[in-house]
């Protein structure tokens, strides 16, 4: 009849073999799922119950009264015991570290790694190259050295870190001949093999730096600013005229330790660098010289357009014995921001202006009252102020104490403008003079009247 449809019994057929497909699938990853938490609860459980029989009978396992044969020949328990001493090792003192590599060589463990080492492939490499490093074997240079020519990346990085756990300069001058040829490589972990590598040997660093180019020649110069001495010998200046920014950066690391001579001259040169982590680099170098040469280089530093530059600058200018004449050469490039920037850091390590000479018997700050009366900046006069109201005052015999009244006139003529009353006569004339003055300034010096007060 027509209007009316009628199913073909073989489509119907094929919908529910659909059906029944798909949620007989459905079944048997369901089955995979739980089995296979099934199986690895199983193994974790047997896995705890072997690493508590190691740890409870571990003395005996070290020496020997338990059979290795009795432990080695299940792969899961070797894997234990060899993941504790592994562990142990990295924290033991250097007595125990002895014992517990001579019972992983006396158990036969290093031998099998070092074979793997040398046969295997793969992740079972990786593997056996990572024991051999944690466990510092010198036997095993020859090997590892010889899986630097592997041709995977990985496993040349692994070996690479295996070889830095280890040590010495003969592993860091194979590390570096490998880097001379293609490599894909991340740079912090190979710096910092290297720097266990050359640690105290920088001098067979400083000949493979002049002797590599480019990426290279940088991150061996950084390795050897890591690890230079004051006695290394080598010019360094020579590379601070390097065109590579990276090279001019560590060279200027470089001097602030071995202080050759010329190095003050070298660095403020690098202090007008383009390269602004070259700029903050010298700064630090210079503030580690303390050589009052160097002042102009970092007051024009303090001056610098980059924030960071400036912090160091004013960091190390902080470090001066010479502090006045440093306030008054800041003073005089007109850059009230590198002022401010100094006064900061002063505060900062506790070295506000201070009385530079006491003025009388009655031991008064003289220059720090000048500062404050006639200071070059608002916020200088405002640091003087709170300086001279905690400094203490020594009063003569019979004299009467200094009143808030008096720090007040000093400390209020600090403030700008009609902030200057020179009538001031304590807290009350100092907060009206606020009110017309400069607001930080003023409010400082308020505070310095309370502390006096």
């Amino acid at each position: 009849m027509p209007g009316i449809v009628i199913f073909d019994l073989a489509e119907t057929g094929v919908v529910w073999a659909a059906i029944v497909g798909s949620g007989s699938a459905i079944a048997l990853i369901l089955v995979f799922v739980v089995a296979r938490r099934w199986v690895r609860e199983r193994h974790f459980r047997k896995r705890d119950r072997i690493a508590v029989w190691a740890r409870q009978n571990w003395d005996a396992i070290v020496a020997c009264r338990i059979p290795p044969l009795a432990w080695r020949s299940s792969p899961l328990t070797r894997q234990v015991v060899e993941e504790i001493a592994l562990d142990r090792m990295a924290v033991a003192a250097p007595e125990e570290a002895g014992r517990l590599g001579a019972f992983l060589r006396d158990s036969g463990v290093l031998d099998q790694h070092k074979h793997a080492a040398q046969r295997a492939t793969g992740w079972g490499r990786r593997l056996s190259i990572q024991v051999l490093g944690r466990v510092r074997d010198l036997e095993s240079l020859p090997l590892l050295i010889q899986a630097l020519e592997d041709p995977s990346d990985e496993i040349v990085f692994q070996t690479i870190h295996a070889l830095g756990s280890i040590g010495g300069p003969e592993t860091g001058a194979a590390i570096v001949a490998r880097l001379t040829r293609p490599l894909v490589y991340a740079p912090a972990p190979v710096e910092a093999a290297l720097v266990n590598c050359f640690r105290h040997h920088p001098e067979h660093l400083i000949r493979a730096a002049r002797e590599a180019t480019g990426t290279l020649r940088s991150m061996l110069l950084r390795v050897l600013a890591e690890v230079a001495t004051a006695d290394l010998s080598g010019d360094v200046i020579e590379l601070t005229a390097d065109p590579d920014a990276d090279v001019r950066a560590s060279a200027a690391r470089i001097l602030a330790v071995t202080r050759q001579a010329g190095a003050a001259t070298a660095l403020c040169r690098l202090a007008a660098d383009p390269e602004w982590f070259v700029r903050l680099r010298a700064m630090v170098a210079l503030g580690g010289l303390q050589d009052p040469y160097t002042i102009p280089s970092l007051i024009q530093g303090l001056c610098d357009r980059n924030r960071l530059v400036r912090l160091r600058a004013a960091s190390s200018l902080a470090g001066m014995d010479c502090l006045h004449r440093v306030l008054r050469l800041v003073d005089s490039t007109g850059d009230r921001y590198a002022l401010q920037v100094l006064v900061s850091e002063l505060e900062r390590a506790g070295k506000a202006p201070a009385p530079g000479r006491r003025a009388g018997r009655g031991g008064r700050p003289q220059r720090t009252r000048d500062y404050a009366a006639d200071g070059p900046q608002v916020r200088l006069r405002a640091h003087a102020g709170t300086g001279l109201a905690r400094v203490p005052r020594p009063q003569r015999a019979g004299a009467a104490p200094a009143s808030p009244g008096t720090i007040g006139r000093t400390i209020c003529q600090s403030l700008p403008g009609k902030g200057r009353v020179g009538a001031a006569t304590g807290p009350a004339t100092a907060f009206h003079g606020a009110a017309a003055g400069d607001r930080r300034g003023a409010t400082r010096a308020i505070r310095a009247i309370a502390v006096a007060g």
